[in-house]
């Protein structure tokens, strides 16, 4: 099977000899992208996994689970301005992508007289999806295999004493192809339109025709990766084949180090091949990547670039997914609503005006009363990941006592309260109890949840997620009891466990063995039951269910299509990066309920929960 993968390569860079030489256009997307892939030396056509894919092989924007916004703005050879803007975002049905690059040199001089700013520009479309699914019937089986193509708009010309513009289009296809997780091969067919050329108010200019092929190996231990790329002029015989090495050392998750070796073809047809040292630095903020890189400019001594690109990324924004249901604002009138006009503290004597003070009392709720004599920080209702909250107040003159439960606090002179309440994963409620000198007492009911970070997971990066994701750890932790790691392997007898408990499924313990390999004793035997009696999951031909077996991904596939009700196909694209038989992890369980929406009722739980007004701490 993998030699037909191999053949289908070679076919399509077969495609460029038709080509032949013709006056070129200098495309300005070749000079340079983004930072991070100039500092590894521009060998990226294996790795395509962030925004800048789409301009040296969009096939890589079908794996991507994040939106992407990347600008990029240097100086090359102290002349040339060179800008970038790029932004991607997945779907379920493919990564789209947008993105635009200029090259820009001002005050050339003309003959006879004043000067012309020059411009080289292009605005590219892309769409990258995975196509193991699609290729499955034809190779037998399925592939982690990512298919894209870019559509790239250019426009040249001179402005000043000299005006002269020139248009053209060409189209970019990618493969990328997976077969395992430490290694990867990538192939990017550049201007494959034939004849396709840059015209206007000067002589037509051939878009070329250039083959990039790749391959990457990545040291699992170590977070290494290493890559290495050729560019191939199959049509233009003079012109010699330049390489890129490129290494990236994920040092820790926010921080990288990148070196590369950048091969570039000294001038046109007939030139030399000269070899330029890169680096560079990653920094990742939870957000906010920033990515430098250092590189010597071609063929030119003791010049060289300092390179910044600056990246901004979330959780994707789907089209298509249904906007969020509104909740009713919470009425909170204990505390918001605004009390009458106070009378200063009561007289020595109130035995008289007893009777005539008792009708104000009970038209005027103490909440009223008292609750403009306390301000709570933090205010309204939180979720946060933190085991403990400390809240502090601080109270009117007036009030002589606060509670938060049943314990009583300790009143600083300064009038201000300050305590720290242990929290348990899930819903929290604390009641804050105060009373004035008149006797009237009033409570705040603050709501607060405290969302689980699994054990292998970096806070910071837990804390970059959305709401949604954060609600779905806490559940799959009240599902499953106890701590858990997204690296971990998923077993059947845990999915049964999920599924039953999420679908709130009727679980009665059995009387007797379910399976060969299950009996009424076993731990998960009621889950099982439960799963295989709704259709969600089935044993084996032999009569076992293997519960300590790890799910597979056509196995989780099926599960959650028939537990969320949506095609088959559908999950598995969620699950990208993975073949049919490949086992999966809690991690891609995850990605599967997040994508599919599974857990919808438990997040709108949460977000009735806690109100409109909510915020993260």
């Amino acid at each position: 099977m993998k030699k037909v993968l191999i053949v289908l390569m070679i076919v399509m860079a077969s495609y460029s000899a038709v080509h032949c030489a013709e006056i070129y256009y200098d495309d300005p997307i070749s000079v340079g992208i983004g930072a991070r892939p100039i500092s590894m030396g521009r060998a990226f056509v294996a790795i395509a996994d962030d925004a800048n894919a789409m301009f040296l092989n969009p096939a890589g924007l079908g794996f991507q689970k994040k939106w992407y916004l990347t600008s990029m703005n240097t100086n090359f050879l102290n002349e040339y301005q060179y800008m970038m803007f790029s932004g991607v975002n997945p779907t379920p049905n493919g990564t789209v992508g947008i993105g635009y690059v200029s090259s820009r040199i001002g005050g050339i001089d003309v003959s006879g007289g004043g000067s012309s700013d020059f411009y080289n520009q292009a605005i590219v479309l892309s769409y990258g999806r995975y196509v193991g699914d699609l290729l499955a019937p034809s190779l037998g089986e399925e592939q982690n295999m990512y298919a894209g193509l870019s559509f790239k708009h250019y426009d040249k010309g001179f402005t000043g004493s000299i005006n002269a513009i020139g248009t053209g289009y060409n189209l970019d296809l990618g493969l990328l192809y997976a077969p395992e997780k430490w290694i990867s091969y990538g192939l990017n067919l550049q201007n494959v339109l034939y004849g396709s050329k840059i015209s206007g108010d000067f002589d037509p200019e051939t878009i070329p025709f250039i083959t990039k092929i790749g391959v990457a190996y990545n040291w699992l231990e170590y977070n290494v990766t290493f890559a290495l790329d050729k560019d191939m002029f199959l049509s233009r015989a003079n012109v010699p084949w330049p390489n890129h090495l490129g290494a990236e050392w994920k040092v820790i998750p926010s921080l990288s180090l990148r070196a590369g070796y950048d091969q570039v073809a000294s001038s046109g047809d007939g030139g030399d091949l000269v070899g330029n040292t890169t680096l560079g630095v990653g920094l990742d903020l939870s957000g906010v990547q920033i990515d430098l890189a250092y590189m010597q400019n071609y063929a030119q001594t003791g010049i060289s670039s300092n390179i910044v690109s600056v990246s901004f990324y979330s959780q994707p924004i789907f089209a298509q997914a249904a906007p969020p249901k509104k909740e009713e604002a919470v009425p909170g009138a204990e505390v918001a609503a605004p009390a009458p006009q106070e009378v200063t503290p009561p007289p020595p004597a109130p035995v008289v005006a007893a009777p005539v003070v008792a009708a104000p009392v009970v038209s005027a709720p103490p909440p009223k009363k008292v609750g403009q004599k306390i301000t709570i920080n933090p205010p309204g209702n939180l979720y946060t990941q933190y085991a403990d909250l400390t809240i502090s107040g601080a109270i009117d003159f007036d009030v002589t006592d606060v509670w938060i439960d049943a314990k009583k606090l300790e009143i600083r002179s300064d009038r201000i309260f300050v305590e720290s309440i242990p929290l348990s994963i899930g819903k929290n409620e604390r009641t804050i109890r105060v009373k004035d000198t008149s006797g009237a007492e009033s409570k705040i009911v603050k709501k607060i949840v405290r969302f689980y970070v699994p054990t292998n997971m970096a806070f910071e990066e837990a804390t970059s997620k959305n709401f949604e994701y954060k609600a779905i750890y806490t559940e799959l932790y009240r599902f499953l009891g106890k701590d858990y790691n997204t690296s971990n392997e998923l077993s059947r007898g845990a999915m049964a466990l999920i599924l039953a408990k999420a679908k709130k499924l009727n679980m009665v313990t059995p009387q007797a063995a379910i399976f060969k390999d299950v009996t009424y004793l076993h731990w998960a035997a009621t889950f099982i039951k439960a799963v295989t009696s709704a259709g969600f999951m089935a044993g084996y031909k032999d009569g076992t269910f293997k519960p300590d077996q790890t799910v597979t991904r056509k196995e989780l596939a099926f599960a959650i299509s028939k537990a969320a009700n949506i095609d088959e196909g559908t999950v598995m694209g969620y699950m990208s990066g993975k073949s049919t038989g490949e086992n999966v992890t809690f991690g891609d369980l995850i990605e599967v309920i997040y994508y599919s929406e599974m857990f919808r009722k438990e997040i709108d739980d949460y977000q009735k929960y806690l109100g409109p007004e909510s915020s993260m701490i």
